[in-house]
């Protein structure tokens, strides 16, 4: 993405008030001038920045950023020796390190649960609430057969041994046990994300076998946007800021589900 619309997004993003602006990619850490970014999106917009990354070159933000942002969202696939290298070339240890020196107000794990890293969920959970990191335990958007449900239920059962969940409705709704003012940990499902769902949703003929749903409008290096992370929609207008007032009133109005955790639990397993 170049600069000139790396500037209007965020120019954007405050005339409209939108409450935040995440960086994703791709992995974002490849880009050398990404401080330099981030310095200028703070200079530009009052909102919050996220940072989603695998932390593989986290650590060249050291001397760039100062102030702090939002959110660094880590995502990692295991903190295990043996097993990192089967699915990203980068140590969960120097991701881990490089994320304790960035300033941010928050510091959040991701980490998707597969058949290799489900057993590992207790010692992640236990390191997560040591080091006052928040955790996100994200379960793969398919269909579910009888071996994703053991390891589903394995997960659960860990999970719950830290507290009582609450269902935390946003752009992504979870499985939420907050456990102190530094850390939470949280469950994300499909099951969980459909309970969300936008107007543009119901209006979209593969509504019914998508596990994506809507999370957040989302801008391209050539400038396409669109609210559907299946990109079935896409927003039109002669400019930026046009597409992306476009793409909120696309989505319409948002419906939850009402049911209780207990329904919910049962659900998952």
């Amino acid at each position: 993405m170049g600069w000139s619309t790396i500037r209007e997004c965020a120019v954007v993003a405050e005339e409209l008030s939108i409450p935040g602006i995440s960086l994703t990619g791709g992995e974002p850490t490849l880009r050398t001038d990404l401080g330099a970014i981030i310095v200028e999106l703070q200079d530009l917009y009052s909102g919050h920045i996220c940072l989603t990354t695998n932390g593989y070159a986290l650590s060249e933000l050291y001397h760039t950023v100062n102030k702090p942002l939002h959110t660094i969202n880590l995502s990692i696939c295991t903190l295990s020796d043996a097993l990192w290298k089967s699915y990203q070339n980068v140590s969960p240890e120097k991701a881990l390190d490089a994320v304790h020196y960035i300033p941010a107000l928050h510091k959040n794990l991701n980490v998707v649960i597969t058949n290799d890293n489900y057993r590992e969920i207790d010692n992640i959970i236990s390191f997560c609430i040591s080091s006052s990191m928040s955790l996100d335990i994200m379960f793969e958007l398919k269909k579910y057969d009888e071996i994703d449900r053991v390891m589903q239920k394995f997960v659960l059962d860990c999970f719950l041994k830290y507290g009582s969940p609450i269902i935390q409705f946003g752009s992504t709704p979870s499985l939420t046990i907050n456990i102190d003012s530094t850390c939470s940990v949280s469950i994300k499902h499909p099951m969980l994300t459909s309970l969300v769902k936008w107007e543009l949703c119901h209006n979209c003929v593969y509504a019914s076998n998508c596990f994506e749903r809507v999370c957040s409008v989302r801008v391209y290096p050539d400038e396409t946007v669109t609210p559907c992370l299946n990109h079935t929609i896409v927003a039109t207008g002669k400019h930026l800021v046009d597409k992306i007032r476009n793409a909120y009133q696309i989505l319409g109005q948002v419906t939850v589900t009402n049911i209780s955790v207990s329904s919910l639990m049962n659900g998952l397993v």
